[in-house]
């Protein structure tokens, strides 16, 4: 049972270091950290002076980030502001599922992408 705890908390300690890598990476705002089993990393990002929250993979922890969903191009192209609720990835990384509301409505729509470039 020890050991199980030790694996917990070893785990829980490369994740808040590895957020708080991401954080100290870019003047940004990062959040809805989610790592799978394959090492893809999942998150919300904004940076400075962006309005919304892109939906971002990173294949390993230094790797580039890769924008998925960017809710200002959709509000961009509908005339509407778009944003990104809950994010869910597959275990193996391969597909995300996240949440987008349009026109500030507190509902949003459920999609589910390949997370591959």
């Amino acid at each position: 049972r020890d050991d199980e705890v030790d694996l917990v908390v070893a785990g829980r300690r490369d994740h808040d270091v590895a957020v708080a890598e991401i954080d100290d990476a870019v003047p940004t705002v990062v959040r809805s950290v989610e790592r799978t089993s394959s090492g893809r990393w999942f998150f919300l990002r904004r940076n400075a002076g962006e309005n919304q929250f892109k939906l971002v993979r990173r294949d390993k922890l230094d790797g580039e980030d890769v924008v998925l969903v960017d809710p200002d191009a959709l509000a961009k192209a509908t005339g509407k502001p778009h944003a990104i609720g809950e994010v869910a990835p597959s275990p193996d990384g391969k597909l995300v599922a996240y949440a987008i509301s349009a026109g500030g409505t507190e509902i949003g729509t459920m999609h589910v992408s390949l997370a591959s470039d």
